[in-house]
């Protein structure tokens, strides 16, 4: 029973408790970009369990955050889980480890002793963080797509999520090529927790 606990009742704990600490967050990110303000506008909102105390009804608006982020995560993970499977390596369940704000994956961890064949070892490497990219670089389009110009006035963000990396240029010039109503590459914009979530993770994760 406790083996059985480990393998599959822990993961899905700790999965629980990420879903709450990154809606947390995600619903004071959604907050900001519904207000016109970056997702981090003030100090507080790097810790937003106090304001959410006073606004509970608003926890249900960082699914869009929470279930975007983890859902990648999750992908990225079972990448080198089907790997695994996949080459009759016995493997754990990934564990996504709460933090009060975010969450943070942990790789499957190995039973067999070594990975035999060098095919093996380089399937369990790179279906994780391959799977990730993709579902990273969907969620990043489907943000630039719902972004909206920054309004006159709007203070600057007091953490900058992900810069602006060679993925999110080349994702904003295809949908420039793709849709001519796209937003813009160069100008200032406020994009929604979901894309957050996607640029959070839109370079192949190592693990």
């Amino acid at each position: 029973m406790r083996l059985l606990f480990r393998e599959y009742g822990l993961p899905v704990l700790l999965l629980l408790a990420s879903i709450v600490t990154t809606t947390v967050n995600g619903a004071r990110f959604m907050h900001n970009f519904l207000e016109g303000l970056p997702p981090v506008a003030r100090e507080s909102d790097l810790w937003p369990w106090t304001w959410l105390l006073r606004h509970p009804a608003l926890f249900a608006t960082g699914f869009a955050y929470s279930l975007t982020l983890l859902g990648i995560l999750l992908i990225h993970e079972f990448g080198h889980y089907a790997a695994c499977r996949a080459h009759r390596l016995r493997a754990t369940l990934p564990w996504i480890i709460p933090l009060p704000r975010s969450a943070e994956p942990s790789a499957p961890s190995f039973a067999s002793a070594r990975i035999p064949t060098r095919d093996a070892l380089m399937d369990v490497g790179i279906y994780g963080p391959l799977a990730g990219f993709i579902a990273s670089a969907l969620a990043v389009a489907a943000g630039l797509m719902l972004s909206v110009p920054r309004a006159a006035g709007a203070p600057e963000p007091l953490i900058r999520f992900g810069g602006d990396p060679l993925t999110i240029r080349l994702l904003r010039h295809f949908l420039a090529h793709w849709n001519p109503r796209s937003p813009p590459s160069i100008r200032p914009r406020h994009i929604p927790s979901s894309s957050r979530a996607g640029s959070a993770c839109s370079s192949p994760r190592s693990t």
